[in-house]
C-alpha cells in the first residue's frame, strides 16, 4: 500500500470506543479531510454516503480569524492540541497491528481507500462536489485558522519577494522575508 494512503498511530480504547493517536502536519490533514457542513450519517447498499438534512456546526469566521492572527503575528505560536477525526469503516482497506521489535510497543496501521483523497481533491475544486469521508469532529476552527494563516503568509512571501527583487540589497526586507518564510514552513510542517 502506498504510504500516502495509510495512518500509523497508537491504539487506545476509552469507554468502549476505539481511538488511534497519531501526529500529522496540516498539509497531511488537508489531503484526507476538509471542513464541510455536510455530515455523512450512513451509507447505502453501494457504500455511497447518505448525508444528514441538517448542517454540521458552522465555523465562526471571527474565531477562525483570531486563530489565524495568533499564528501569523506571534512567532512562538503553536497549536499542540488534539483534533478529533472520524474514519468510517467504509474507507478503511485494512488494519494491522505493528509491534516495535525493540520496545514491544504496539502501533496500528490503517490503510485508507484512495477514494478518500480523490473526493477531497474534487471537493476543493468545487464545493459539494466531493464526499468528505473523514469528518472533523473537533478542531474545525483550528484547521481553518491554520489554513488561513498559511494563505496569508504565502501571499506575504510572494509580495516581499517581488519587493525584494526590486531592492535586493535591502537587509530589513530580507530579514522580514526570512521570518515570514520560517513561520510559513513551521505551519506547513
Amino acid at each position: 500500500m502506498d504510504n500516502q494512503f495509510r495512518i500509523i498511530g497508537i491504539p487506545v480504547v476509552q469507554n468502549q470506543q476505539e481511538f488511534v493517536l497519531s501526529r500529522f502536519t496540516i498539509s497531511q490533514i488537508t489531503k484526507f479531510t476538509k471542513y464541510t457542513q455536510r455530515l455523512i450519517v450512513g451509507y447505502n447498499d453501494e457504500n455511497i454516503p447518505i448525508y444528514n438534512d441538517q448542517i454540521q456546526r458552522e465555523v465562526e469566521a471571527n474565531r477562525v480569524e483570531k486563530i489565524a492572527d495568533f499564528l501569523t503575528k506571534d512567532p512562538e505560536a503553536t497549536f499542540p492540541t488534539n483534533i478529533v477525526l472520524h474514519i468510517p469503516i467504509q474507507v478503511i482497506n485494512y488494519q494491522k497491528e505493528i509491534i516495535d521489535e525493540e520496545t514491544q510497543f504496539k502501533f496500528l496501521e490503517i490503510g485508507l481507500n484512495e477514494v478518500v483523497f480523490e473526493e477531497v481533491k474534487k471537493e476543493k475544486k468545487r464545493s459539494n462536489s466531493g464526499n468528505i469521508f473523514i469528518n472533523v469532529i473537533d478542531g474545525q476552527h483550528r484547521i481553518r485558522g491554520v489554513e488561513i494563516a498559511i494563505d496569508r503568509l504565502t501571499i506575504e512571501v510572494e509580495n516581499l519577494t517581488k519587493v525584494l527583487d526590486k531592492n535586493p540589497k535591502n537587509k530589513q526586507l530580507k530579514g522580514e522575508l526570512d521570518r515570514v518564510e520560517k513561520r510559513l514552513n513551521d505551519l506547513l510542517n
